[in-house]
């Protein structure tokens, strides 16, 4: 069948170019997919080689405490520590009692090369329980047996 230029696209020849739209959004989304799931898998592979803690008010401004530590052995015990925790639903951060102003607000930052690879976050009185982000995931962290203590210790803040 032959189109003349004034008439358009025959709709024959029209659902070739459609189909072929799709296959490549589709492609474009598996590859995105397989991207994603890759950098997963990936920073789940990656150990940390330094971590920076800090502690804040709840009320904002920035930290009054920071500690910047790069003892392999100290960031491997706190990088287990807190990854060891047993796994709670992440809805368990909002039963947690809401913070006064006053309360201080504990943020850990594991680091590979500078770059940000797992941060985790607790509040410091009538929550046991660790916001943790790890590849943009969060999951939460409760800690029943009072291994939050040894960790602020091991983390140095006065």
């Amino acid at each position: 069948m032959l189109v003349r230029p004034s008439e358009g696209i025959s709709p024959a020849l029209a659902r070739p170019r459609r189909r072929s739209r799709a296959r490549r959004l589709i492609l474009a989304g598996v590859a995105l997919v397989i991207l994603l799931a890759s950098f997963e898998i990936g920073i789940r592979q990656v150990s940390p080689d330094a971590v920076q803690v800090s502690a804040y008010t709840v009320d904002g401004g920035p930290p009054f405490a920071t500690h910047d530590i790069t003892d392999a052995r100290i960031v491997a015990d706190l990088y287990t520590r807190i990854n060891d925790l047993p796994i709670v639903w992440y809805s368990a951060i909002n039963r947690c009692p809401a913070p006064q102003s006053n309360t201080v607000y504990y943020h850990v930052d594991f680091t590979r090369a500078g770059v940000l690879i797992e941060g985790a976050a607790l509040v410091e009185k009538g929550c046991s329980v660790w916001d943790v982000v790890r590849g943009g995931i969060p999951v939460a962290h409760n800690d029943p047996n009072g291994q939050t203590q040894v960790i602020l210790s091991e983390a140095q803040l006065p």
